[in-house]
């Protein structure tokens, strides 16, 4: 291991050497060939190929005739092999190379050259095969090492490329792509073009096959994937990685498929620890010890598996082991901090500060090989810079050998730990494994959807200001995102209101009149039409600050809605005085001066008074000034530029007063979207959080006595199932919709992504999470796309939970090819989490005037009855350059609502994270009232209930009786009986239901 900082070798790529003149020659020195051999020999010199083939040949002829059982000439052959390839007589040289006997000096470069023909002519199941006997018969053989660093790479098959990058670490070879690829064996490197080249050229070889159906999963089309490895799986049933795919394909598709899978797998797959990761999480819906010891076995093949880590930490946790579940999570936090930093410094290739993490991290978790290598790099890129001696003189200190592994056996959790053995392996035939109950319930797509953008016909003229200006190219980060949404019932009216932040200039202008947050009051004209007036200036409203986030609630318990608006700077307090008009309480806010994305209001520790969450995003000196270069130009930066900001949660005492609750560095984060819920067997809620381009937070609320505020937050994430997608990645998180889509009365999380990132469907079974986007029908239609605001919804009242999601780039990107302005996007819900895309042809009668074609850069998004018809409205903030959408939903109902307003009093006034169930024969809807969800925004608070029709049994709805049951968050029950379809009611805990008749007509202004 020493001076290894002295021994970079930064290698010549052999990728491309079948897309030009193929110059084969042997690497080695070939034995002394008989004399005729060495004139052939002296003729490829020159040039003179067909010469040389000639030579050869008639070598070939002349021993093989004088004795024709004799060992062919290996010098000859191999001489006639580089001649024929040269003169492109391809098919001539594959038969001379494969003559040459196994026992030959010639031997492993014979295969090797072999390989490279065949990888020539696009036959890649020959090449791998040949270089694969090439390292066999010479395990030192470099050239062959690194052909088949790229045909792994190429065709799919990452982890085999694993002994022969180990072979090039140990051999000094530490290029900066063999750093990239060893240190994340699970990112996809498959091209597709090169792939189709591939079965182009030789139609028979379907080992390109695996390569391609790993791109069709990861853009969601598991049809696709499953057509392209059934063929290839027949032709090559031994190729392991081919299973994991369909694995991981049936375990979201037809998991009852995986008893037959696992059976016929052939003896090598034992090895593979994505088998048994497939295994694991085939196994623990039912049988969690089994599934804890798949686990194990798949960390102990691979012991940066992040994956395995993520579930082992969630099984564990389910078993009861808490402490040593929190080592598996914290492993795979630091795990997934090198494959982030790697991605950071594949687009940074010259940053030495990031090498230094990677170096430091690698070296932490045992991966010595990787950490001299980032040391090195960094030497060769900065001389002068000390740290790289410091940490190869600790590598030498605690690890000497040369042939280490890549990852020392001491870092392993599970390498030499008895409790392992607690979880005898299963028996897989012995496992019978239940249907998912997604897979029974899902419903074919019927019905008619419209949605119509009524704001000018309403009165509703709000645009966002994001102080773009013509004096610079591109956007600063503070320009990105704002315009939060708000809907509040301010005068008790029993219409909903709607509240704008607003941008503007920065650093703010108190002396502008122009850009200030806006409330509208909903209205009926004195024409008898719906209309929004602006009654800002008559409410007192006055905050002049670059908003963000809004959040609607109660926070002094008077009966009065109030406004809590995050900005960038000083957030603002505005308490509902009862008459019409808003007192600004922003005094009372503990200062501070962040970055704040989204706010929510909710109680959390369940004591009867509200607590204020402030999900701030970035920090540092250059947050609000600094660009970066993208295609030449000046463009925003990815938030991993900056500094997370840390964010804030206030406690609202008996008195009013606000104070900070001490949340002991749990809740750091680039954070954007935050909704509060209660999970499944909790007593009290947890905050989920989406993190851009870092794991997302979920923390759950528990009681500390040893604090003033009583309690505190614990990051959950990773225990339970939310903090990365199903790969293991942070992805760029942005909002986030809430709700039950699977029908089992848990809340499930949609989170929207960045461009060419899958939005991610987080399904709840238990209280644990797990990543099930593959099938949920959203994933082709994401990726190109950048989303934001999102909301489940029941649009036509059917009794299935579909999703609306706005769209748009931060930046205008058209110069490198990346769409800036983009449409929404509605998905018909199916039942079970299965969506299908709606086109806008299909959403209306008018597809050109559908709000669905209408391109823009959304951000903010609420649920809102706009016009109380019981079908749910969406109000929909855009960037720049266009005004708010108020989205009328005019989709044919297939059913009957019932919506309930909830008034807490043992419970917050909020009654936030109360449960209502409606049930009558053959019928049952749980709902939960949730905090927060969409982005930035603050929905209308009521349970929406929808009756389908089928429920109805042919009834009419005056003839239709139902049971309404509310577990209030005190604990308390409340049943009500002769609940009726298409009526409003408002629930006061303890006190009764009664039906809402009517809303207000008034005309006049706000009181």
């Amino acid at each position: 291991m020493r001076n290894l900082l002295l021994v970079v070798c930064l290698l010549i790529a052999v990728a491309g050497v079948g897309y030009a003149v193929v110059v084969l020659t042997s690497p080695v020195v070939p034995l002394e060939p008989p004399a005729s051999v060495g004139v052939g020999r002296q003729a490829f010199e020159a040039g003179d190929f067909a010469a040389a083939l000639q030579t050869a040949s008639e070598v070939l002829a002349a021993e093989s005739a004088g004795n024709p059982s004799a060992e062919k000439n290996s010098a000859a052959l191999m001489l006639a092999g580089e001649s024929a390839t040269q003169l492109g007589k391809y098919d001539l040289a594959i038969d001379f190379y494969s003559q040459v006997p196994d026992s030959a000096a010639e031997a492993a470069v014979a295969n090797w050259a072999m390989g490279e023909v065949h990888f020539h002519l696009g036959q890649t199941s020959p090449a791998f095969t040949a270089i694969e006997k090439s390292l066999a018969l010479d395990p030192k053989l470099m050239v062959g090492h690194q052909r088949m660093i790229e045909l792994c790479n190429v065709l799919g098959l990452r982890r085999e490329s694993l002994p022969s990058l180990m072979y090039m670490f140990q051999a000094r070879q530490l290029s900066p792509e063999y750093l990239f690829y060893i240190g994340n064996l699970a990112k996809e490197t498959v091209v597709e073009s090169r792939l189709l080249d591939y079965l182009a050229k030789s139609p028979g070889d379907l080992l390109p096959n695996l390569g391609l159906a790993q791109l069709a999963f990861l853009g969601g089309d598991l049809e696709r994937a499953d057509a392209m490895l059934e063929p290839l799986l027949k032709q090559q049933p031994d190729l392991v990685e081919a299973h994991v795919w369909a694995g991981m394909i049936w375990l979201q598709t037809q998991p009852d498929r995986l008893v037959d899978w696992n059976a016929e797998l052939p003896e090598a797959a034992e090895k593979h620890p994505d088998i048994w990761f497939i295994r694991g999480q085939w196994l623990r819906a039912d049988h969690g010890q089994d599934a804890v010891r798949c686990m194990a076995e798949a960390i102990r093949r691979d012991p940066n598996h992040v994956k395995a880590h993520q579930a082992m930490a969630q099984l564990l946790n389910a078993q009861g082991e808490s402490e040593r579940a929190k080592l598996f999570a914290d492993k795979a936090d630091r795990l997934q901090e090198v494959n982030t930093t790697l991605e950071r410094l594949y687009g940074s290739r010259d940053s030495t500060a990031l090498m230094h993490k990677a170096a430091q991290f690698t070296f932490d978790l045992g991966r010595l090989w990787e950490c001299v290598g980032w040391s090195s790099l960094a030497k060769s890129v900065e001389p002068g810079i000390r740290w790289p001696q410091e940490l190869v003189a600790k590598v030498e200190a605690t690890a000497p050998d040369p042939e280490m592994p890549q990852t020392l056996a001491s870092a392993s959790l599970v390498a030499a730990s008895d409790w392992v053995e607690e979880y005898p392996l299963p028996v897989f035939a012995d496992r019978v494994i239940r249907r998912s109950d997604e897979e029974a319930s899902q419903q074919d797509f019927v019905g008619s959807f419209g949605f119509r953008d009524i704001a000018d016909e309403v009165g509703l003229d709000f645009e966002f200001d994001n102080h773009n200006s013509a004096v610079h190219q591109g956007h600063r980060m503070y320009q990105t995102s704002g315009g939060g949404i708000g809907v509040i019932d301010y005068d008790l009216d029993g219409r909903p209101d709607l509240f704008f932040s607003q941008g503007g200039d920065f650093p703010a202008d108190p002396a502008s009149s122009t850009h200030q947050d806006v409330l509208y009051r909903n209205r009926i004209s004195v024409g008898g039409m719906l209309e929004l007036a602006n009654v800002t200036a008559a409410a007192g409203l006055m905050d002049y600050d670059f908003g963000q986030g809004v959040a609607v609630g109660d926070v002094n318990g008077d009966g009065f809605d109030d406004l809590y608006v995050g900005n960038i700077g000083a957030n603002q307090l505005w308490l509902n005085r009862g008459d019409g008009t808003f007192e600004d309480a922003s005094a009372l806010i503990p200062a501070d001066n962040s970055w704040t994305s989204s706010v929510m209001i909710a109680d959390l520790n369940l004591d009867g008074r509200a607590e204020i969450y402030e999900a701030n995003y970035l920090a540092g000196d250059d947050v609000y000034a600094k660009m970066c270069q993208i295609g030449g130009q000046p463009r925003s930066c990815s938030p991993l530029e900056f500094l997370p900001a840390a964010d804030r949660l206030l406690s609202v005492g008996p008195q009013g007063e606000l104070d900070v609750v001490d949340l002991n560095g749990a809740m750091v984060a680039n954070s954007f979207g935050v909704v509060a819920m209660k999970l499944a067997g909790r007593r009290l809620p947890s905050l989920f959080v989406a993190a851009d381009q870092q794991a997302n937070l979920l923390a759950a609320v528990v009681p500390d006595p040893e604090v003033d505020s009583g309690f505190g937050l614990v990051d959950e994430a990773i225990l339970m199932g939310l903090a990365y997608d199903g790969s293991g990645r942070a992805q760029a998180c942005m909002g986030i919709a809430a709700g039950d889509v699977t029908g089992d009365g848990e809340i499930d999380l949609f989170v929207t992504n960045f461009y060419l990132e899958y939005n991610t469907l987080y399904l709840q079974n238990s209280g644990l999470f797990s990543d099930r986007t593959a099938v949920s029908g959203t994933v082709a239609a994401s990726k190109p796309m950048l989303g934001f605001g999102t909301q489940f919804f029941d649009a036509q009242l059917d009794g299935n939970q579909d999703l609306f999601v706005l769209n748009g780039h931060i930046d205008d990107q058209t110069h490198v090819g990346v769409p800036e302005k983009m449409p929404p996007q509605f998905f018909a819900g199916l039942g079970g989490g299965k969506f299908q895309l709606v086109s806008p042809d299909d959403a209306t009668s008018d597809p050109q005037n559908s709000c669905l074609a209408q391109l823009g850069l959304g951000r903010a998004l609420a649920k809102v009855d706009i016009d109380d018809d019981g079908m749910v409205d969406l109000a929909c903030g855009q960037l720049e350059d266009a005004g708010t959408s108020l989205i009328r939903n005019e989709s044919k109902p297939e059913g009957r609502f019932v919506s309930v307003n909830l008034i807490g009093i043992k419970s917050d006034r909020n009654a936030f994270f109360a449960k209502g169930t409606l049930r009558s024969d053959g019928f049952q809807q749980q709902l939960q009232l949730v905090a927060g969800s969409g982005y930035q925004a603050s929905n209308q608070r009521v349970l929406h209930f929808s009756i389908p029709e089928r429920a109805l049994g042919g009834t009419e709805p005056g003839e239709t009786e139902l049971e309404l049951e509310i577990e209030w968050p005190s604990g308390g029950v409340d049943f009500h009986r002769g609940v009726k379809p298409d009526k409003r009611y408002l629930a006061v805990e303890s006190q009764g239901l009664r039906e809402v008749i009517g809303t207000a007509q008034s005309s006049g202004d706000a009181p």
